[in-house]
């Protein structure tokens, strides 16, 4: 993972905002993208009531669709439709490529194969194949429906979201037994300089998408429809993949839908760590390190006991596994202690004895004045009194901690 990490960064979008002028331009540019972005919305409302009145096949209704996607700033040019005949659609994508292939290709898409809004899905008139017992029965049933229709299968196999600048994902294989025919289908996107904002980022959700969308003065889908591809061979599916790379010029990776999210996994945990460090106390200028405290290139794990530890001296009747959790969560000892003391962290108390002392700390103790045992917490229903109960509690169980911290040093 670790060796192909840069390849996959360069499979995706990771930045939505321009820099430098461009962000100076797109600042000035927002009044009018706020204007667009409502007027659109309103409009869009207007056009879902006209477009589900009329048949999906009308003529009428596609070129009412047409219009209307302009006016919403989705323009679309196409090259090669001559080619277009019932086959099965291949093209590399972004969310809103089911709405631009609808204004040149009509065409259906099985609900759970679309990731787009349930809203879009109605609009295009996608179907909804619910089988009765399991996968199989549900793929007889696209079979069954597409000898009786006209539409062909409109399908995205690499069913992640890529830039289409480096390469290809493999393609999942499963949409190419509907059909022996394959239409494959290209697409590249563009947006006007002023406003150089990917369609996709890794990670962002469809309404960012289509946020971006409706803001922006327009985005330009070219459809570009290459030849129509005979299945001759048992894969297919790698057989498509490497001539729609070939034709936009990139690479044919074997990187699938499943690594992309170990990679989103991956990006996600190095971001936690780094949090993690960042709220770490840094080490005194003379390079000591602070007391109860690891040094500051401890893993994450020596990190963590080192706080478990700390909590347990001030409260040691509290399970570490239980201490442990509620860290991994706040990452503050502070912040465990109150949620303990508040009742927040649900836990069986450990019995008293179960860690036998040294005779050390046996002498240490009989020498000092024994700790205020703590006591049980009784919460009042009036606010003012569970703030001094706590306030109360906190300061016992801090006094003994410092006394056991003593103790020790002795």
């Amino acid at each position: 993972m670790a060796q192909n990490l840069g390849i996959y960064m360069d499979l995706f979008n990771h930045n939505r905002l321009p820099d430098g002028g461009a962000l100076l331009l797109l600042l000035l540019y927002i009044p009018c993208g706020l204007f667009l972005m409502i007027f659109r919305i309103f409009f869009g409302l207007q056009l879902i009531l006209i477009l589900t009145i009329l048949p999906k096949k009308s003529f009428v209704r596609r070129i009412l669709f047409r219009v209307s996607c302009a006016i919403l700033g989705i323009a679309v040019t196409q090259e090669g439709c001559e080619n277009y005949n019932k086959g099965l659609h291949k093209q590399s994508r972004n969310i809103l490529d089911n709405v631009a292939i609808e204004t040149v290709l009509p065409s259906l898409m099985p609900y759970s194969r679309c990731d787009c809004p349930w809203l879009i899905k109605w609009l295009l008139g996608y179907e909804e194949f619910i089988a009765d017992k399991d996968r199989e029965n549900t793929d007889n049933k696209i079979k069954e429906y597409l000898q009786g229709s006209d539409l062909p299968l409109l399908a995205f196999p690499e069913e992640q979201i890529t830039n289409g600048k480096r390469g290809l994902l493999k393609f999942n294989p499963w949409c190419f037994q509907f059909s022996s025919t394959v239409l494959p289908v290209l697409i590249s996107v563009r947006r006007p300089l002023i406003v150089q904002i990917p369609p996709h980022v890794l990670e962002s959700g469809w309404w960012q998408d289509l946020f971006w969308s409706m803001f922006v003065p327009y985005t330009l889908y070219h459809i570009r429809v290459l030849p129509p591809i005979e299945s001759k061979s048992d894969d297919v599916s790698s057989d498509v993949q490497r001539h729609m790379a070939s034709s936009l010029g990139v690479t044919a990776t074997s990187f699938t839908a499943q690594d992309v999210n170990e990679l989103i996994k991956h990006i996600n945990i190095q971001a936690a760590q780094a949090r993690v460090q960042s709220q770490q106390p840094k080490p005194a200028q003379n390079g000591s390190t602070p007391p109860n405290q690891g040094p500051s290139n401890a893993s994450p794990n020596t990190r963590l006991m080192q706080m478990v530890q700390q909590v347990k001296e001030v409260l040691p009747q509290v399970p570490s596994p239980s201490i442990a959790r509620d860290l991994s969560r706040t990452h503050c000892v502070d912040t465990t202690i109150t949620n303990i003391l508040e009742g927040r962290v649900s836990y069986v108390p450990e019995k008293e004895g179960s860690e036998a002392k040294s005779a050390s700390d046996v002498k240490s103790d009989s020498n000092e004045t024994t700790p205020t045992k703590p006591q049980t917490i009784t919460f009042s229903r009036l606010p003012e009194q569970r703030q001094q109960l706590l306030t109360q509690r906190k300061a016992e169980m801090l006094e003994n901690a410092r006394r056991r911290f003593r103790n020790n040093q002795a």
